[in-house]
């Protein structure tokens, strides 16, 4: 029988291995390995050949890539993307949107991905290029260290980001020890260990059950965040392993203008690659100190917007007679990040901060625990205390209040203890019955001291406030108000002496003196008998005393960089500050809300760095919740992008600042740099024309027959710059709130009277504040007053009368 030939040469019917091989079509396949059968009639070998100007993997790379050779788990850890932005290979800054495709590589020797530019595709030299940032590193680093993670990572990519993650979803041996020669306690903030070098800023870290996170780090010293994603805080034995805990990555490019002004001009701008943990964080977790500020008379000072990562919630309350809008209750103020593509991180509790009225009577560095302030609200042992940045908490105390024991010995409201000099010693004018001050006046004596004391019996017992007897060898701070005058000639000298009247600790004035609260820190010993007021021989003044005071400088034992902040050194006169229970009490008022973003660059048109630490970082929510309820609710949205005529400004709080702006001239002159109020500035309320209620502007239809004002007055002691213009606020009035403009530049008197209707009878607080261009509260007075029933139920033509006018 003669041979057949059976030609087969379509193949384009593509892969069938599911049917019965007896089914199979002639143009169909039931296997198919490494072949491409899209052309009729070919069979072809799948993918083709092109040249790459690539080195050998296990080269040094432009030293980036571990000299011992690629390790790779087969399979695994190449992934191919493309992007609209150039220079993903070494995470290259303002990168040109003309696209590129990209390689990325994974390489176990160091938990490292490498990224290969197509459009580069030099070799080592650019193509595989390393983290201009970060040299010998690649672009996305998963624990900063150098050993082996035997890792299978998976890719994913989706608009526009690389995430990336080991796909080993546990915890590394860092193979480094707790190192603390002591054990690691729950309050520590710094963590020692036998090798920093496993470590690097952005690590998240577990010793046993708790995870941390790395702020900072020092050789072998790394400051940490504790108790991260709510893991409890407990105390960790020395030697205790440490291991690094796996966290997916995020890799794209960002590309933000923040804080544009009303010209929608940035104050910061990011345009780059950026790699970050894949996880949204708080803002604790970000280590972003979160405090609420009472801005009813002010707004924020300089101590508390000039630091580092720091948002300042200032709140303040205005009441309506209207049933419209009011709060009444308990209420938390929370915080949320907004990233890109508007996903929110967890909600953050904002403190309540309030101002002791202590300020440091020393500097102190980051490691003393043991501080000294001068007086103010009486702090409690397991107080947390806030000064600039750093949080402490108090863990013991001494000293207490004050030591004068008789009122008028320190304002001479009456008579008083303090004796004039006996004979040629005694003052030529004493007089402490005029004015409530004590003034003297020493005559030409060329021959004798003259001076006028108050004995110790009246302050070095346990009969004053403190309740408690002077200590020997504590430290004691004297304070007084002095006004010297119609200075001639002579030394004027005030603090302590013994019996025999020598001088000891004192202050010496030489020249006029305006009023102002004076100071002498002493240490208190058994010859300290007097405090004196000594004019030298041969002097001639007047000098006005007041307010005298006695107090121990109050010792805190404190444990240092509490809940994540860092030990920082502190100066003298530092301002402390209590952190208080976060609730907010609102009786039938209204909460107004504005957020200050802090930044130590206060007066710079520009900044460096993201203030918020998360380059991903465009937005904030404000959110509330009862105190009983577990529910936030949205109060408002802050978008950190957002510019024009509601757009961000720069604000720099410090009274009579000056800002550089290149001409010798006193700045503040600038947009958006403002002075604030300083005290001796003036912000008055008066008293209403007619007191009936529902009295209004029209006469006629008032208890009193006259027309209805309320007039604010305002007195500045400085000009807050030229061309300067604010805003008086009247709140309380069954027409409030209403508004009124004033010149910021001018020291002389501005009374505005303000066309009111008064409220409903009972007793009613009024309230002014002054207003800068960004409605900040520069300052503000409140006056309570009672108003009559007129026996009118309700606002007479109430909507005649317009709300929130300006003149």
């Amino acid at each position: 029988m003669p041979k057949r030939v059976y030609k087969i040469n379509n193949f384009h019917g593509g892969l069938n291995n599911s049917s019965d091989p007896r089914d199979v079509d002639d143009k169909e396949l039931t296997e198919c390995t490494d072949a491409m059968v899209d052309t009729v009639g070919k069979i072809r070998m799948s993918g083709s050949y092109f040249l790459h100007q690539a080195e050998q993997l296990d080269s040094d790379i432009n030293g980036g890539i571990d000299g011992g050779g690629l390790v790779n788990a087969p399979g695994s850890g190449f992934f191919y993307f493309s992007h609209d932005r150039k220079g993903a290979e070494d995470a290259g800054d303002s990168e040109l949107e003309t696209g590129d495709d990209y390689l990325a590589l994974y390489d176990d020797h160091d938990a490292q991905i490498w990224v290969y530019s197509k459009s580069v595709d030099d070799g080592g030299s650019s193509g595989w290029d390393d983290d201009k940032d970060s040299s010998n590193d690649g672009v996305i680093n998963f624990l900063g260290k150098s050993t082996s993670l035997a890792a299978r990572p998976c890719f994913f990519s989706v608009d526009g980001v690389l995430k990336v993650s080991t796909g080993e979803f546990s915890k590394y041996a860092s193979g480094s020890l707790i190192d603390m020669g002591s054990n690691f306690l729950s309050n520590d903030r710094v963590l020692t260990v036998d090798n920093g070098g496993h470590f690097k800023v952005g690590n998240y870290l577990r010793i046993e059950d708790e995870i941390l996170y790395v702020k900072s780090k020092s050789t072998h010293d790394l400051t940490v965040i504790r108790g991260v994603f709510g893991t409890k805080i407990v105390n960790h034995d020395d030697d205790k392993d440490i291991d690094i805990v796996n966290m997916n990555q995020w890799y794209g490019y960002i590309n933000n203008k923040l804080f544009q002004n009303s010209t929608r001009a940035p104050i910061y701008s990011n345009n780059k690659w950026y790699n970050e943990i894949q996880h949204l964080r708080s803002l604790d977790e970000l280590g972003i100190s979160l405090d609420l500020y009472d801005a009813e008379s002010t707004s924020p000072a300089s101590p508390q917007i000039n630091q580092t990562n720091k948002i300042v919630v200032a709140y303040w309350f205005t009441t309506t007679a209207k049933d419209v809008g009011f709060w009444n209750g308990s209420y938390f103020i929370g915080l949320t990040p907004v990233y890109e593509g508007g996903q929110e991180g967890p909600i953050s509790t904002v403190k309540n901060n309030v101002n002791s009225g202590s300020l440091l009577t020393a500097g102190h560095n980051d490691s003393t625990t043991a501080i000294l302030v001068d007086d103010g609200v009486d702090f409690a042992v397991n107080d947390i205390i806030l000064i600039n940045a750093e949080k402490m908490k108090v863990t013991s105390i001494v000293g207490k209040g004050e030591q004068i024991s008789a009122t008028n010995d320190r304002t001479f409201a009456g008579g008083s203890n303090w004796a004039n000099g006996a004979g040629s010693n005694a003052f030529n004018a004493y007089d402490e019955t005029t004015g409530g001050v004590l003034t003297v006046t020493p005559d030409d004596d060329g021959s004798n001291r003259q001076y006028a004391t108050l004995d110790g019996a009246n302050w070095e017992d346990a009969d004053g406030g403190s309740s408690e007897a002077m200590v020997v060898g504590a430290t004691y701070r004297l304070s007084y108000t002095l006004t010297v005058s119609s200075y001639t000639k002579g030394t004027l000298s005030i603090g302590t002496s013994n019996d025999a009247y020598a001088l000891q600790d004192v202050n010496t004035h030489t020249a006029t003196f305006s009023s102002a609260t004076e100071t002498l820190d002493f240490v208190y010993d058994t010859d300290c008998d007097k405090i004196i007021i000594d004019a030298a021989t041969s002097s001639v003044f007047t000098a006005v005393f007041d307010n005298f005071s006695i107090k121990r400088i109050k010792g805190l034992t404190v444990t240092r960089g509490y809940l994540g902040t860092t030990p920082t050194a502190h100066s003298d006169n530092d301002p402390v500050y209590v952190i208080k229970d976060s609730a907010l009490n609102i009786n039938e008022e209204i909460l107004n809300v504005q957020i200050y973003i802090t930044h130590p660059d206060i007066d710079a048109t520009s900044i460096a760095t993201h203030p918020l630490l998360d380059e991903r970082i465009t937005g904030l929510k404000l959110y509330t919740k009862q105190y009983t309820s577990d529910e936030w609710f949205l109060l408002k949205e802050f978008d950190l992008l957002e510019g024009g005529e509601h757009g961000w400004s720069t604000y720099n709080s410090v009274a009579g600042a000056e800002v550089d702006i290149g001409d010798d001239s006193d700045g503040n002159t600038l947009t958006g740099f403002w002075k604030t109020t300083s005290t001796a500035d003036s912000l008055s309320v008066s008293v209403p024309t007619t007191l009936g209620s529902y009295d209004g502007p029209d006469a006629s239809t008032n208890t009193t027959s006259v027309a209805n004002t309320c007039t604010v007055t305002l007195d500045l002691e400085q000009s807050k710059g030229a061309g300067r213009v604010g805003v008086i606020r009247l709140s309380g009035f069954d027409n409030s709130p209403l508004y009124k403009e004033v010149d910021l530049s001018s020291t002389s008197s501005q009374a505005k009277a303000f066309d009111v209707v008064n409220p409903a009878p009972g007793t009613h607080k009024f309230v002014a504040h002054l207003l800068d261009e960004n409605f900040n509260i520069m300052a503000g007075a409140a006056r309570e007053q009672a108003i009559s029933d007129s026996g009118v139920d309700s606002s007479p033509a109430s909507s005649s009368v317009e709300t929130g006018g300006s003149s």
